[in-house]
């Protein structure tokens, strides 16, 4: 069952130090920066039930998220709340009628932003969670426009070309179920990214997301877009090419990936592809068991083959207790990525669901390192 609740409107005091919201959870992130100004995107959900009771974050799941934008002009310093950017429950096609989840933005050569992200039908009580990749656009930035979303793949009605490309999905009677595919974690299809390719000459449009090569064998996701350089020619996008599933060194030590981010370092000649991953391998699995990795692969092919970042492991070092790295700005003549991360709710005191303060990679000898750090 889900329960709605009204979302909070912007908060008007600007945070910093990161991004500990009053009044609502936050969690995943993607951004982009545009005339000295960075906005940061992520997921949000209210902290208060609607008789004011606190929502727990293992809770979260029977309410639906929307999309939330902060806006940035020193740098991450400080971000001001910019309000709701993106609802559930607005595409006419219903894919997004119980909850929206993570996905990406691209700004539009006009003031427009189109958006990427995962949209959740319930099917039924048993099957609340049925993962569609979509789009939106805003013409403003400031919030999509109402009708403008758009499926991408879905796993009904694309079903053959994504299994006959190599995607698992378990039998159409069980995708989206609540206790998970043949025993594993839930349908894997979600969390779509959005970039230009700015190593080859065209730059053409792509997206990755997350997803599964079997049951519990994680995946990155990829595909080559087509669409109109215009806010609303969203019912022109579509997907040009879909590539087979791309599989990473180690993708043996988790059961999910979550988030994949790919960067084009065309200083150096390579791509550098950031995921989330954890290791639950059941939905009935306690949390206590589960690890929660940030980790880091560099190749010079998008399709691969990936090396891990650092000669010894692909995890991130330095920032324990938080999942799903955002790239705010790479700067790649220094070889620094600057980034923000949520806090998970294993983190302590006020931190979990909430923003870390900006934090620095450096990327200058990947692969000759044993395992690649983060700093504040």
């Amino acid at each position: 069952m889900i329960h709605n609740v009204e979302i909070p409107k912007a908060w008007s005091e600007p945070f910093t130090g990161g991004i500990k919201h009053p009044e609502l959870y936050l969690w995943d992130a993607w951004s982009f920066e545009r005339a000295g100004s960075w906005h940061l995107f992520c997921l949000a959900v209210n902290r208060f039930k609607a008789d004011a009771s606190p929502l727990q974050p293992f809770e979260r799941n029977a309410f639906p998220f929307h999309i939330r934008q902060f806006i940035s002009s020193d740098k991450g310093a400080s971000w001001q709340d910019a309000g709701v950017f993106q609802r559930s429950g607005e595409a006419k096609d219903g894919h997004d009628s119980r909850s929206i989840w993570s996905g990406g933005v691209l700004p539009l050569a006009t003031r427009g932003v189109l958006s990427a992200y995962t949209g959740i039908r319930q099917l039924d009580a048993d099957h609340p969670f049925l993962q569609s990749l979509a789009v939106a656009a805003s013409r403003d930035g400031a919030a999509v426009k109402p009708g403008s979303q758009s499926l991408l793949l879905c796993p009904q009605r694309d079903e053959n070309r994504l299994r006959q490309a190599g995607y698992y999905f378990a039998s159409r009677e069980q995708m989206g179920s609540a206790a998970g595919e043949e025993s594993g974690p839930v349908l894997a299809w979600r969390d779509p990214a959005l970039f230009y390719d700015r190593l080859s000459d065209q730059s053409p449009l792509y997206t990755v997301w997350a997803a599964k090569a079997c049951q519990r064998k994680p995946a990155v996701g990829m595909a080559k877009l087509r669409r109109q350089d215009d806010a609303d020619a969203l019912s022109r996008i579509e997907v040009e090419e879909l590539f087979p599933p791309i599989h990473l060194p180690d993708e043996s030590e988790y059961s999910q990936i979550e988030c994949p981010k790919i960067l084009c370092d065309k200083k150096n000649g390579r791509y550098i592809l950031l995921v989330a991953t954890t290791t639950r391998y059941s939905e009935g699995q306690p949390d206590s068991e589960v690890s929660k990795k940030n980790r880091m692969y560099v190749s010079e092919a998008l399709t691969g083959p990936w090396r891990t970042a650092g000669s010894e492991t692909s995890c991130i070092a330095g920032i324990e207790n938080q999942f799903g790295i955002e790239v705010l700005s790479a700067d790649f003549d220094r070889n620094e990525l600057l980034c923000v991360a949520a806090y998970t709710e294993a983190a302590e005191g006020d931190l979990p669901l909430t923003f870390s303060p900006a934090f620095s990679i450096d990327i200058s000898d990947l692969e000759n390192i044993a395992s690649v750090s983060a700093t504040n």
